[in-house]
């Protein structure tokens, strides 16, 4: 077997990734030192309600791929079995379950609000392969089933360590043979500077502590607001760093504030700490899911030389001093049960064969500029531009096209598209439905999708879910007009009958970004709405 490893390719920047959380409600132990008991912990989520929605990182297409970068052999996403632990109103596994009919997705959450809501929009939607219950994670034991892949975010950190350990004890239990556990969680150093922060609301709140969560915040919100204004006001401050800490928590949204600072637990831990906990239950760590946090190939060589020497040979140090350099203060990490943990590969290479079965797409805010005067690299410019997944074969077909009986490097395409996935910049996925563009009297929209769509536009689902895509990214919510063509769409039909139903019977209202009201023509709306139909994977071929 052939293998890739990115050692000798040294690039000249880095992309910082943005850290993105979700919390859900949780089961917390009581313990004899006045930790809240479980109903305290129920009542502060069902009080205030976090956000739930799509985190592309848990999507199971991306989980399978990445695993099999390292090694591994999961199951396949198409038919794979998917537990979340925390999963709020279901907004992370909903859309994953519209994409993926023959799989089957169970989410359980301490709190019966949250989950009465979720299955309210899931029966909506008619969805029959996801279902959410409502389920302290303390009582979850082996008879709970087997789950192919194992989704815990934005949970790990915020309970305690009994709760910690229940969790490890499930991905042990729990997994299939070759499956796969992904947990988040806040990881030093990055998160020493935000304790601080964390410990100062706690202060400024210390007289109100048995008040509502709500309360709480916004007393710890009030003196971080104050100490902002002083530090801003005298620059005589040193402050230690801390204006810019605190804006970045002022410019979040309220909920995720209370959830992430205000909450009893929040736990950051070094990665090392993490993996040899996660060793105690059994459990072989895989690595990360953002592959830059645990590569250093992409490194400049003299900096990824040294953290090598100083690791020596130990690829948990590797790390260690990787989140040291960069100070990273969130993690998402990959586990598999101990058995299979020898077939992990820790040397950074990938095997040539997995690269180029892969799907590669452009991340979603990213951008990557090529040399322009790279004829091979053009080959990966000019297939990127159409949005959808690409694969190796892709590339050498389009220079191929374009450049007859040139001879071209095809391993380079391979290592390209390896640092551009380490680096952040490509989304990879294990399989790719491609994109289906109308014609007519051919395509058609299932109804499971009119289903989804008439959720948010008919029964309010967008007030505790957002609406993703099939990589599990969040997207625009649907207009009605959207419904309309979608219901019109339950058999094949030509473009023209669309235009005249719409023109006929809807009245189109567009407005611009800085208010200006227009009606565009029936024949431009459509010609909209089927492309973006296309671009969620909703349009398929009645052949």
């Amino acid at each position: 077997m052939n293998w890739l490893n990115l050692r000798a390719i040294v690039p000249s920047d880095k992309q910082n990734m943005p850290n993105k959380k979700k919390k859900a409600a949780f089961a917390r132990a009581a313990t004899e030192n006045g930790v809240p008991d479980v109903s305290n912990i129920k009542n502060s989520y069902d009080d205030l309600m976090y956000e739930s929605k799509a985190f592309s990182q848990t999507a199971i297409n991306a989980l399978e791929a990445r695993a099999r970068m390292m090694g591994l052999q999961p199951a396949p996403a198409a038919n794979a079995k998917v537990l979340e632990l925390g999963c709020s109103m279901g907004g992370n596994i909903i859309t994953q379950a519209l994409y993926y009919p023959d799989a089957e997705f169970v989410g359980i959450d301490l709190s019966g609000r949250q989950v009465a809501q979720g299955n309210a929009i899931i029966e909506k939607m008619g969805l029959k392969n996801v279902r959410l219950e409502e389920k302290d994670i303390l009582t979850v034991d082996e008879s709970f089933g087997k789950f192919d892949y194992i989704i815990v975010h934005g949970i790990w950190s915020w309970v305690p360590d009994a709760v910690k350990d229940k969790i490890f004890s499930i991905c042990r239990n729990n997994l299939t043979e070759h499956g796969i556990a992904y947990i988040s969680y806040n990881v030093y150093p990055g998160w020493k500077r935000q304790e601080q922060l964390r410990e100062i609301m706690y202060f400024a709140g210390r007289d109100v502590l048995e008040e509502p969560l709500e309360a709480r915040t916004r007393k710890g919100l009030d003196a971080l607001k104050a100490l902002a204004e002083i530090l801003e006001n005298d620059k005589g401050l040193d402050g230690g760093g801390k204006l810019p800490a605190i804006q970045k928590i002022l410019n979040h949204n309220f909920y995720y504030i209370a959830h992430e600072y205000m909450e009893a637990f929040n736990d950051p831990i070094y990665v090392n700490g993490f993996i040899e906990w996660a060793n105690r239950h059994r459990l072989a760590y895989i690595g990360d899911a953002d592959l830059h946090a645990s590569f250093v190939s992409w490194m400049a060589e003299h900096t990824r030389e040294r953290i090598l020497a100083l690791a020596g040979g130990d690829y948990i140090a590797k790390e260690f001093y990787s989140d040291i350099l960069s100070d990273r203060q969130f993690r998402r990490s990959l586990l598999c049960r101990e058995e299979v943990g020898d077939t992990v590969r820790r040397d950074e290479s990938v095997a040539v064969e997995v690269i180029e079965s892969l799907n590669f797409r452009p991340a979603r805010g990213e951008t990557i500029n090529f040399d322009e005067n790279d004829t091979l690299l053009s080959g990966i410019r000019d297939v990127m531009k159409t949005g959808e997944p690409f694969k190796t074969e892709d590339v050498a077909e389009n220079l191929a096209r374009r450049f007859p009986g040139l001879t071209f490097d095809r391993m380079k395409i391979n290592s390209q598209l390896l640092l551009q996935t380490i680096l952040g910049r490509f989304s990879v996925s294990s399989d790719n439905a491609g994109k289906q563009f109308f014609e007519d009297h051919k395509t058609y929209v299932p109804a499971r999708f009119t289903d989804y769509a008439a959720a948010f536009v008919e029964h309010g689902a967008e007030a505790f879910v957002r609406p993703a895509n099939r990589y599990n990214e969040s997207t625009p919510s649907f207009g009605y007009g959207h419904l309309y063509i979608m219901r019109q769409l339950s058999r094949p039909t030509s473009k023209q009958a669309l235009i005249e139903t719409v023109a006929e019977n809807l009245n189109i209202v567009s407005t611009t970004p800085d208010g200006l009201t227009f009606h565009p023509p029936a024949e431009v709306y459509v010609e909209e709405i089927l492309a973006d139909l296309a671009d969620r994977h909703f349009l398929v071929s009645a052949d």
